[in-house]
């Protein structure tokens, strides 16, 4: 068996983002990328789910909770959201001491 070298193009930061992981799982990127590939080769299948659902942060979880129970805050336009968000921050700024 030959081994070749395949080289491809992909944006840093994903780059960075996947081998973290991959390297937390004990893993070196080549070894992740040769693991992927030989169970494609074997299965004939990408050996991955391509239907997800996203991950949502607690804090987007709960602005979509309190939306689902009308407890959530709603503006008729962008501007009033924003002058909204601009007494909030004044609010905090009155408030805080140093």
């Amino acid at each position: 068996m030959s081994d070749v070298t395949y080289n491809f193009r992909l944006e840093k930061t994903i780059r960075d983002r996947a081998f973290a992981v991959i390297r937390s799982q004990g893993m070196t990127p080549s070894q992740a990328l040769r693991m992927f590939l030989t169970q494609t080769a074997e299965t004939n299948q990408i050996p991955l789910s391509l239907n997800y659902e996203r991950k949502f942060s607690a804090s987007t979880l709960e602005a979509i909770n309190e939306l689902q129970n009308n407890d959530g805050k709603t503006y008729e336009n962008l501007e009033d959201f924003l002058q909204a968000k601009a007494n909030e921050q004044q609010g905090v700024s009155k408030n805080s001491s140093f």
